[in-house]
């Protein structure tokens, strides 16, 4: 009887469905094949063997619960049919026709002992089919690969104003096929003076201060991939004339009619970075070839403070000057070669390191004779002798970190009770006292720094504000750690950043003015804390400064004697170098000059107030309405005088009434002169025969003008 190869053909068909889908989770057991009579043929209980789509296991024969297929569909290695055609009298079905996955047959094809299969064969613990009858060998998908982001040229539509900043969605800059949220990978900025902040949104914020079309390379990040570089374009307006006008008021002594000439062409950054490189003008040369009297001293300053330069350096050397108080009346009146290369240390070290010029200031002798550290000795009972602490307590409240802690922003730090915490107390001031003992002057000018006599020092261990001063220090180790102190310490940034700010560009900054500079003393952006160049840049560049945040304008009184040589650059004065300028008369007048402060606390407190307690306006408590009146006078000599002003620039157009109105607006008030002024400025040209005096007259009505004496 011959082989019935149905069974046979079953197996092949199901083993390749196995091969088609794969070999990854397992699949369901095949069924095995009911064992058929050769004597007499039995249909098979499935005539098409033709496996269901379904691919449900039959539910008759008990399906393996680890069906691993085998990779090879071999059929059984003995083919051969029994030759007793008897059927089996105990005919078990093998259970389990899936051969060994380890490819080699096994070697023992004994049956299970027990061939009686179960009478209810459990199906599946989960019989429910796949929807898809070829299941993935995976059925966990791989992930979709990663697109990264595409970042977009962008060109930004508007001309922006000088100083102002743009700020653009990411999603402007390009996008992410994936959904991906857009990074910022780098922004490629070789120019140093253009600030970006990103904000929480992911925005980015962009505030170049260079004019004309400014242009970046970026690249984005969806945080896996980064997109290839792209370019973001801005253009930048230039300042305008009153943006110009008043930066020349806040950095120097005041523009000129050339300064105002160049407006259209005016680049802040690059002429700050100009002013940074210039040269020192020191006024020892010219005040020795003078005669080196008060005098001569004064007019040195006069001439540099018009015509030098270095103008920034001259301006912030005077504002120096106002926070580092010496002064002539005093023990200093017959020292004026003392007095002379102080200021010249304050403008050697104007744009330099505050911690350098501390500890310059704290050693040169016309301080140590003004606050009485010269000579100070350690306590000495028997003799009655105590350190001096003038200069200990000065350092601290004048110089430094002022009388109570401050926040970052400058404002007052306050207790449970609501009150200012003093940043020092009593014992701070009498142990720093200890640390500055044992100086003594250098030479008989008092121009060389002093020097330490170690035999007066109190070289004992001290405590001051929180940190040990250890024993056996010298004194100048002990003036250096105690300068550290003060250097380091948190008040000192918003401290100085204030006076500053109060100096050159506003009465009343905001709190975030006074942060933001504080950060650049801090860190200038190289790891360098307190480079007073990089300062006195943060200051004049700040959006603030020029006039871009409404609440907060940069407006103030001008200081006398610079209102006075305002008037004196804007004329473009014929001062000549090492002549006399009688400057004491303007001096008195203005009732203010370099290093003539009625005491250390300056000309003006710093906090005083005006309009009800309102606004602050230091100013204010030095230029009385007598002041005005006294000051407005000596300014009318200068400009009716035959020998000081130079008024061919107003003169050579003087039959183009509207061009001559332009130009005195421009160069006195910014352009933004008052209507009524300027109603009687053009009555006066149209109906002048001599435009010589006409111009006298102009002057003398400006110089009386309240516009002149506000700087804004």
């Amino acid at each position: 009887m011959g082989l019935n190869l149905k069974p046979i053909l079953f197996c092949q068909a199901l083993c390749a469905l196995v091969l088609l889908q794969g070999c990854g989770e397992p699949e369901p057991q095949i069924p095995e094949p009911p064992v058929v009579d050769e004597k007499e043929p039995t249909p098979d209980p499935k005539p098409d063997p033709t496996p269901d789509p379904d691919p449900t296991p039959d539910p008759d024969p008990m399906p393996d619960p680890n069906p691993t297929p085998d990779p090879d569909p071999t059929p059984d290695p003995d083919p051969t049919p029994d030759p007793d055609p008897m059927p089996d009298p105990d005919p078990t079905p093998d259970p389990d026709p899936t051969p060994d996955p380890d490819p080699t047959p096994d070697p023992d094809p004994t049956p299970d002992p027990d061939p009686t299969p179960d009478p209810d064969p459990t199906p599946d613990p989960d019989p429910t089919p796949e929807p898809d009858p070829t299941p993935d060998p995976d059925p966990t998908p791989d992930p979709e690969l990663n697109q990264p982001p595409m970042a977009i040229d962008y060109v930004h539509p508007d001309t922006i104003g000088y100083g102002a900043s743009v700020t653009l969605s990411l999603n402007q800059l390009g996008q992410d096929a994936d959904g991906d949220a857009l990074q910022l990978a780098q922004l490629i900025i070789e120019d140093t003076s253009t600030s970006v902040t990103i904000n929480e949104q992911g925005e980015l914020t962009l505030r170049p201060l260079k004019t004309g079309t400014q242009q970046w390379a970026f690249q984005l990040s969806d945080g896996e991939a980064e997109s290839g570089l792209a370019f973001l374009t801005v253009t930048v307006d230039g300042p305008t004339k009153r943006q110009h006008h008043r930066f020349l008021l806040q950095s120097t002594f005041g523009p000129t009619s050339a300064d105002m000439e160049g407006y259209a062409s005016f680049e802040p950054v690059e002429w700050l970075e100009q002013q940074l490189a210039e040269p020192v003008s020191l006024h020892l040369p010219n005040t020795e070839a003078m005669g080196m009297t008060n005098e001569a001293r004064g007019d040195a300053w006069l001439y540099f403070s018009t015509t030098a330069p270095d103008q920034l350096r001259q301006r912030v050397a005077f504002a120096l000057s106002e926070l580092f108080v010496v002064s002539v009346y005093g023990s200093l009146s017959k020292k004026e070669k003392a007095l002379i290369t102080y200021y010249d240390l304050l403008l050697s070290g104007a744009l330099g390191n505050f911690r350098e010029l501390l500890e310059r200031v704290s050693l040169h002798p016309a301080m140590g004779v003004y606050l009485t550290m010269i000579n100070s000795r350690k306590a000495d009972e028997n003799r009655g002798f105590q350190p001096d602490e003038n200069y200990a307590r000065e350092v601290m409240q004048l110089f430094t970190i002022g009388l109570y802690e401050l926040h970052p922003d400058g404002t007052l730090k306050l207790d449970a009770a609501n009150q200012p915490i003093p940043s020092y107390t009593q014992q701070d001031v009498q142990n720093i006292a200890r640390a500055f003992t044992g100086w003594r002057k250098s030479d008989v000018d008092y121009v060389l720094p002093m020097e330490a006599n170690e035999a007066y020092h109190d070289t004992d261990s001290k405590e001051a504000l929180g940190h040990t001063l250890p024993a056996g220090q010298t004194a100048l180790e002990d003036l250096r750690q105690v300068l550290d102190i003060l250097f380091e310490h948190p008040n000192t940034p918003p401290f100085f950043a204030k006076h500053m700010i109060l100096r050159l560009v506003s009465s009343n900054p905001s709190p975030e003015y006074v942060e933001r500079v504080a950060s650049v003393f801090i860190d200038n952006g190289e790891g360098v804390r307190g480079d007073i160049g990089a300062v006195v840049r943060a200051i004049l560049l700040d959006e603030e400064a020029l006039g871009l945040v409404p609440a907060y304008p940069p407006k103030k009184l001008k200081e006398p004697v610079i209102t006075l040589v305002n008037l004196a650059r804007a004329i473009d004065s014929q001062y000549a170098p090492m002549t006399t300028l009688n400057s004491r008369y303007a001096y008195n007048n203005a009732k203010q000059g370099p290093l003539r402060s009625p005491s250390v606390f300056n000309f003006f407190s710093p906090d005083y107030l005006i309009a009800n307690g309102q606004k602050v306006a230091p100013e204010a408590e030095l230029l009385s309405w007598s002041r005005y009146v006294s000051l407005s006078n000596y300014m009318r000599g200068m400009v009716m005088s035959d020998t000081i002003p130079d008024y061919s620039y107003l003169i050579e157009e003087y039959d183009n009434v509207d061009g001559v109105i332009e130009k005195i607006s421009d160069l006195f008030y910014g352009g933004d002169m008052n209507p009524s002024l300027e109603l009687q400025l053009r009555e006066l040209i149209e109906s002048a025969n001599n435009p010589t005096g006409s111009i006298k007259t102009i002057g003398a009505l400006i110089v009386s003008s309240d516009e002149f004496f506000i700087q804004d």
